[in-house]
């Protein structure tokens, strides 16, 4: 049984009690308590939805949809966007084609998933080509597509074009080098090298972590 309570968008709940299944109930009862956010971060979260431009509201709503699993409705919504002037020479659009790719990867059309990845890499690279995380996450989720697909020598390609963008970037901006590292490794067949980029991985890995640690 499933009790639905009004609540607003963005509100946490902490797990009061599970308790086990009754009688023939093949599920569990949890109960949840809302937690109050205090009324300072509630403002935090309207100042930074009210600073967005219209194109990344937009966005954000798409990426919302395809977490629910609303497909048909967010593809008809990101098409509409497209035909508007909403996102006319904005970076977003590169998102909005990232969404429309998960929508189709998700359900293993990986090919028409790849299409839309490389609309998403052409607008990034016309658009913001100094964004280097985005288009080296961009360089990567093709190589992930091709992978699926099993073109490992493309996807080498791919990751590899990752790996040589997100190096223009410092290092304590780079974001996604990690998996790059782990992906290029996974694809090689040179078992030595295959090592290197694990290896490579894992250090970064444990870099993070002492720079949180320092943080702290």
């Amino acid at each position: 049984m499933i009790r639905f309570l009004p609540f607003t968008m963005g509100s946490v709940f902490s797990v009061d009690k599970i308790e086990e299944p009754v009688g023939d109930e093949n599920y569990y009862h949890i109960t949840l308590l809302t937690c109050d956010l205090g009324k300072t971060i509630v403002n935090e979260m309207r100042l930074k939805v009210k600073k967005c431009l219209q194109s990344d509201l937009s966005v954000l709503l798409g990426r919302y949809l395809v977490e629910l699993g609303e497909y048909r409705a967010i593809k008809k919504y990101l098409k509409s966007l497209l035909e508007t002037s909403i996102l006319n020479n904005d970076p977003s659009i590169a998102s909005v084609y990232n969404c429309l790719e998960m929508i189709h990867s998700r359900p293993g059309l990986y090919g028409d998933a790849l299409n839309y990845y490389k609309q998403a890499l052409s607008h990034q690279a016309r658009l913001d080509y100094s964004n280097t995380n985005a288009l080296g996450e961009i360089h990567n989720d093709i190589g992930d597509a091709y992978i699926k697909l099993s073109y490992l020598d493309e996807a080498f390609q791919r990751f590899s074009e990752a790996e040589r963008t997100l190096l223009r970037e410092p290092y304590m901006t780079r974001k996604h080098f990690a998996i790059i590292q782990c992906n290029i490794g996974y694809v090689l067949k040179e078992i030595t090298i295959k090592k290197r980029y694990f290896l490579n991985r894992f250090m970064i890995y444990l870099k993070h972590q002492e720079n949180d640690y320092l943080m702290q």
